[in-house]
């Protein structure tokens, strides 16, 4: 698995530069407030353009600004996580997690036995008919998590996964992450936090934003 990355975007008063290969299967993001690391992730889910560089995965060209080519987020096969989690208020956790299926742009085989492994492994069998607005931290948190992998993406985003959570649910959560990701090996990760901690917990990869 290869990510290669070489982007730059101005953002206001700051500039955003960022190059590199990533051939690991998780990395870490770290870096102050406010220094972009949350619109490098948007940059390399086609959420936000880059003024100029290229971003590839698996050798399939996402981003390439000399040549015109944007591929639009749907098209791009990626899991994203957000930090505000983006689930439905209105739908079950069960239609949270299934959204994908409708997006008619990018049909995808559903793999049932692959989709009842995550929710088992995520510990999520009870609360799929509930509605997302009823969950606790810590269950929106996993009903998120495998929205994002359902579709068995290349890549997968995790913006400060386990933000809001207490000490306890973190740990929890990151245990359950950890679980889960090991047994999707063909999934390459980015994972930002604040916290080295919880970096750590996954891998010693470590990419770091400098002002």
């Amino acid at each position: 698995m290869t990510l290669a990355i070489a982007i730059h975007k101005q953002m206001n008063a700051r500039q955003l530069n960022f190059t590199a290969t990533l051939t690991e299967q998780i990395y870490g993001l770290m870096g102050p407030s406010g220094v972009g690391k949350t619109t490098l992730l948007r940059i390399i889910a086609g959420l936000t353009t880059a003024e100029t560089g290229r971003i590839t995965c698996q050798e399939q060209v996402w981003f390439d600004a000399a040549q015109k080519i944007n591929l639009p987020p749907k098209t791009r096969r990626l899991g994203f996580m957000f930090q505000d989690l983006a689930l439905f208020p209105h739908l079950t956790a069960q239609a949270n997690i299934e959204f994908y299926r409708r997006l008619k742009a990018q049909p995808r085989q559903v793999d049932t036995e692959f989709e009842q492994q995550l929710i088992t492994e995520l510990e999520l069998e009870a609360y799929l008919t509930r509605p997302v607005t009823q969950l606790s931290g810590g269950q929106r948190q996993r009903v998120a998590l495998c929205r994002a992998l359902i579709s068995r993406p290349q890549l997968l985003l995790l913006d400060e996964p386990f933000t809001g959570l207490d000490d306890q649910l973190r740990q929890r959560a990151i245990d359950l992450t950890k679980n889960v990701l090991a047994k999707t090996p063909g999934t390459q990760v980015i994972i930002v936090s604040h916290r080295r901690d919880e970096i750590t917990a996954f891998t010693d990869n470590i990419l770091a934003l400098e002002r």
